[in-house]
């Protein structure tokens, strides 16, 4: 996907040349943000007979012996492995305005994982089988100790046809941002200059430590959820007591804020507590959406931001920032 103008996306498949509004991520990854029922070259997907969910992953060498293709068939997923060099999926890489596709082969031996989706449409294919191979990675574990599952190789959709062809989504597709000039890239930075990593807080190292996951999880949204979660709960329980939500409105309460803004900020804080109840308690996760999550970052970033505010505060007077906001 390259760039033809700003606000558009221009996509080159052959001869043939089209021009769409450009994919914007807000959470961290095209693949997960987009409306990808809205983007016209993927079009062919959903001409198949069946679309499922695939992701590939690496397998530590020496892998098995024989080193040839093994298929294990599920009840509505398989495994498949690879030898070295013997799987080939698109990838789109390079730079925005270059990004080529290109058939990408592995050095080294892979595992395919596919989930059936009982969908037709992209997107809730996308959200129901992100979900689906991540617990047929935890299945497999639990037979295998050679699957690699820290950093996938490829993730998108296959569609199988009604002869058996299969067609894989190009995956890795590269996104836009909105642009800052280099001067703005070194006034941002620079707002952080005055903080010591050594000095900072256990529980504001901490919970910028679940931010920073957050931002790195973006390929399972229960997993960013919960990460931008404990980024907020870390902050919230420190200096504050009793039942969680009493504990929310409390840290809340203390953070100086006209009475709208506060009402806004601990009904998201609650809310995402529920869901978060919903995650833990009772196996449920469809209450994490994009919505959702946007609404919990905006939230985390809040809390972390009138922290890093307090810890300045303190270290410019001189003082060990020890206590949290809510502390006498």
């Amino acid at each position: 996907m390259s760039q033809g103008r700003s606000g558009a996306a221009r996509y080159k498949r052959g001869r043939v040349e089209a021009i769409e509004p450009a994919v914007r991520s807000r959470l961290g990854h095209a693949l997960w943000d987009a409306d990808l029922d809205s983007i016209g070259v993927l079009g062919p997907f959903k001409k198949g007979r069946e679309l499922q969910w695939g992701i590939v992953l690496r397998v530590l060498e020496p892998g098995w012996e024989p080193l040839d293709p093994v298929r294990v068939p599920g009840q509505d997923w398989s495994v498949s492995f690879f030898p070295p060099r013997a799987l080939k999926v698109p990838i789109a890489a390079g730079p925005l305005c270059t990004s080529k596709l290109r058939w990408t082969s592995f050095k080294h031996p892979v595992a395919l994982l596919q989930a059936a989706a009982p969908e037709k449409d992209l997107n809730p294919v996308r959200d129901y089988g992100s979900r689906a191979v991540r617990s047929l990675v935890g299945l497999l574990e639990t037979q295998y100790q050679l699957i690699v599952a820290s950093q996938p190789l490829w993730e998108g959709a296959i569609s199988i046809g009604e002869q058996g062809q299969v067609r894989f989504m190009a995956s890795r597709r590269q996104v836009g941002v909105e642009g800052v000039t280099a001067a703005s890239l070194n006034q941002r930075g620079l707002q952080l200059a005055p903080f010591r990593l050594s000095a900072l807080p256990r529980h504001l190292a901490s919970s910028l430590r679940w931010y920073g996951l957050a931002w790195s999880t973006p390929d399972d949204r229960t997993a960013q959820f919960m990460h931008f979660w404990l980024a907020a709960l870390v902050l919230i329980n420190h200096g504050t007591k009793g039942e969680q939500r009493r504990r929310i409105r409390e840290h809340v309460g203390h953070m100086f804020l006209s009475a709208q803004r506060a009402s806004d900020l601990a009904g998201s804080l609650l809310d995402s507590y529920e869901i978060r109840l919903q995650i833990v308690h009772e196996c449920r996760d469809d209450s994490v959406t994009l919505q959702s999550l946007e609404r919990l970052q905006r939230a985390a970033l809040e809390l972390i931001e009138f922290d890093k505010g307090h810890f300045l505060a303190q270290s410019r007077q001189g003082t060990t920032p020890a206590t949290g906001p809510g502390a006498a």
